[in-house]
Formats: C-alpha cells, structure tokens, sequence
C-alpha cells in the first residue's frame, strides 16, 4: 500500500525511517542497486549525482549494507553530490555510511549547499555550520571501519539543519553552508 499517494510504498517508507502518512516526508530516496539503475562502475551522472573528479566515485560490489552493491568515494579530495528539489518546507534526508580511518573534511566547500557533512578520523562526525562558519562536532560518533546512518532535517524557510546520527540527535540550528542554497 502507498497511504500518502507518493509512490513510494509504505514499507519502504518506514523501514528507511520516513513517514508513510506524510506524502514526499523524504527528499531524497535513493540505493545504489541495479533495481535503482545502478551498475557497477562511476558514478558521475548517474541517476543525477555529481562526483568530482569523475572517477572518484564509483559503484562497486565488495562491500554493501543491504543487497548487493554500494557507493565508495576513492579518497580524501573526492565527492559525491546530489541536488534535491523539495515542495515541503522541511524535509529529511537519511543515508547509510561507512567510514573507515582515511577521511577528514574538506577544505573546499560546495558552492550551493545547505548541509555539509564530513568525517575527521581525530574526532568524527563534523557537521558545516554555515551561520558560524566552523565545523562543528556531534560528539561521540568517533566511528571508524563500520556502518552509520546518518539523519539530516533541513528547513528551508528558516535556512536551517540538523544532524542525527544512528538515530541520536547531535546538532540542531547549523544555518546553510551557502547563501545561494
């Protein structure tokens, strides 16, 4: 069944954490299988994600939280991006991460984004705070070599977000990385 007419199906809808009552609660519902039109191989392009440099990103098979493929970022200066287009004035985005030692945030920041999320391998998830311009630390995700789901609420009318991280709520209030998000 599909109780909010938005087609997504409610099972999905709830065991990815989005609200099957609520039409669109997502922005951004995606996987990297083949049943998403997703093969093995870059990224760039694909399915309206932006990877920099092109083969930075790639869909690759040996390592997977559910099915049987997954997304890996090749290095310290590649990226994956997606823009998301939303009707709602809020809106949630939810992703599964794994993260090993190598990572730490970049020094170069994307020109149009509201939220900005890095991983430093000396103290963990760092979340962009664009009103302060600093990155500021959710506190006790120092996660290294292991699956993490990741929990983003932006609101645009205030020009806001917020971080969860596996289901606990770290920082709230982060204004937007850019002025033209």
């Amino acid at each position: 069944a599909d109780t909010d007419g938005d087609g997504v199906v409610d099972g999905v809808e709830y065991a990815v954490g989005f609200d099957p009552t609520v039409p669109n609660s997502y922005a951004l519902l995606c996987g990297f299988e083949l049943m998403d039109g997703l093969s093995v191989g870059l990224l760039n392009t694909k399915q309206g994600w932006d990877a920099s440099p092109q083969e930075g990103a790639l869909i690759v098979s040996d390592l997977a939280r559910r099915g049987s493929q997954s997304a890996r970022l090749s290095g310290l200066d590649e990226t994956a991006s997606h823009s998301v287009t939303s009707s709602q004035a809020k809106c949630r985005v939810r992703s599964f991460i794994y993260l090993d030692s190598q990572h730490e945030p970049p020094t170069n920041l994307p020109d149009k984004a509201s939220c900005v999320v890095s991983y430093s391998s000396s103290n963990g998830i760092v979340a962009w705070d664009g009103t302060h311009s600093a990155w500021m630390l959710a506190s006790n995700t120092l996660l290294q070599n292991q699956w993490m789901c990741l929990d983003v609420q932006v609101d645009f009318s205030n020009r806001t977000w917020a971080l969860a991280v596996n289901d606990i709520s770290h920082l709230s209030g982060l204004g937007f990385a850019s002025s033209e998000a």
